[in-house]
């Protein structure tokens, strides 16, 4: 692998710059089988990818990034983008919401069975796929004293993936093709589609109250949802992921910090 990295930082404190990382050769993958001893030959690729970041100092602040991946292996390529804004309302309150996405067009993989198939195949099941992943989160930190902190993280996360055929993985790593199989149930659903939503919220309170001792309280929120339908738009998705009804939990942590040498002197 290598890697090469150019940065500029402006005399208005903005920042900008350009990433270059690849492989110089194909790779064994030995974990994307699923199978033990088996293996996947990877190819070669090559990331470029340049990004901005304003002043921080700024009441608001800027972060945005674009990247492309160029994947020597038929019509497989990948791109990439992401945006934040960080306000700063007061000295003691930043709202930061975040938007990324990333696209991956006939990439190869393993291909998951998310539901039973009615026909099976003997080997190891790859497929040509056309990938979309969607996050969006909305951080709010509000320090309330030097003490006491409240930061609270709401995060959307969507993947579609929708495959276009099929291969059987060879004992040597490379992919065989499979004309006749479809992924399909007799109903022409795919067995392999999925559009998959984990909706989750978690907030943290935090209170020092001595030295070293703190108070913990924490609330998780969460919702996840899958099904097939990877034609749907991302706020009909989000719409239909927000009408499941969420798991909650909260838990509460005390961590005391005992100076043994303090209670050996008053015990002295």
């Amino acid at each position: 692998f290598w890697n090469l990295r150019s940065i500029m930082v402006n005399k208005s404190f903005n920042a900008w710059g350009v990433v270059f990382n690849g492989s110089m050769t194909e790779s064994n993958d030995y974990f994307e089988p699923r199978v033990w001893g088996k293996k996947f030959i990877r190819p070669i690729w090559t990331n470029c990818r340049t990004w901005f970041s304003s002043n921080y100092q700024k009441r608001i602040a800027v972060d945005a990034g674009i990247g492309y991946v160029f994947v020597e292996r038929d019509n497989w390529w990948e791109w990439n983008y992401d945006a934040e804004v960080r306000f700063r309302v007061s000295d003691r309150l930043f709202i930061i919401p975040k938007w990324d996405q990333s696209f991956q067009n006939n990439s190869e993989g393993f291909a998951v069975e998310f539901r039973k198939p009615s026909e099976s195949l003997d080997g190891i099941i790859f497929g040509n796929r056309n990938r979309k992943t969607s996050t969006s989160t909305l951080g709010i930190d509000y320090t309330m004293t030097n003490r006491i902190g409240l930061t609270f993280r709401l995060r959307h996360y969507n993947s579609k993936i929708d495959y276009n055929y099929f291969y059987e993985l060879l004992e040597n790593g490379r992919l065989s093709r499979l004309d006749d199989y479809t992924g399909l149930d007799e109903n022409g659903i795919s067995y392999y589609d999925i559009n998959y939503n984990a909706f989750t919220i978690d907030m943290f309170f935090r209170w020092v109250f001595l030295p070293g001792s703190e108070l913990n309280l924490v609330w998780k929120n969460s919702i996840f949802t899958t099904d097939s339908d990877v034609a749907e738009n991302y706020w009909n998705t989000l719409n239909n992921t927000l009408k499941n009804g969420p798991t909650n939990s909260f838990s509460l942590k005390l961590i005391y910090w005992l100076d043994t040498l303090s209670l050996r002197k008053k015990a002295i």
